[in-house]
């Protein structure tokens, strides 16, 4: 009885700290190693999914959706609060959020620029920050 007991405080504890891994690392960073996977961020009354459309001559775009039932989305204008980064420490200007007004489902095209020739990054970083009162959303891929 008391082996069955240990096994399954054991067992237990093991559950609890994965949960608790789950619970914390869900809103940090999301990854991906595909370009072109969709990475969602469901933090607070928005969801954000962006997808990673491409790096070409010295410009990257991403395909930004967002959702909610109870915020007007058509009062983010992205190019003001988007701002990307790569693993070689560079960053890029924006050129241009493309996107129509949508209410409460909102998509278009974020588009950035670098400049110079630095080469293709490994790793690039994109933090989208205060949208439904979400101070920062950031989402990253790798090896691209």
């Amino acid at each position: 009885m008391i082996k069955k007991k240990s096994s399954f405080c054991k067992l237990a504890s093991v559950a609890i700290v994965l949960l608790f891994s789950i619970i914390i690392f869900s809103g940090c960073q999301r990854s991906s190693k595909q370009p072109g996977t969709l990475i969602t961020n469901s933090d607070g009354e928005v969801s954000v999914g962006v997808q990673y459309l491409g790096y070409k001559d010295n410009s990257v775009s991403f395909n930004i959706a967002m959702d909610t039932h109870s915020v007007n989305l058509d009062n983010y204008d992205l190019a003001e609060l988007s701002e990307l980064t790569d693993d070689k420490g560079y960053d890029y200007a924006i050129v241009s959020w493309d996107s129509k007004p949508g209410g409460h489902h909102r998509d278009g095209i974020l588009t950035f620029s670098k400049s110079g020739s630095q080469g293709r990054p490994d790793t690039l970083i994109l933090v989208i920050r205060n949208i439904a009162e979400i101070e920062e959303r950031t989402f990253i891929w790798e090896n691209i």
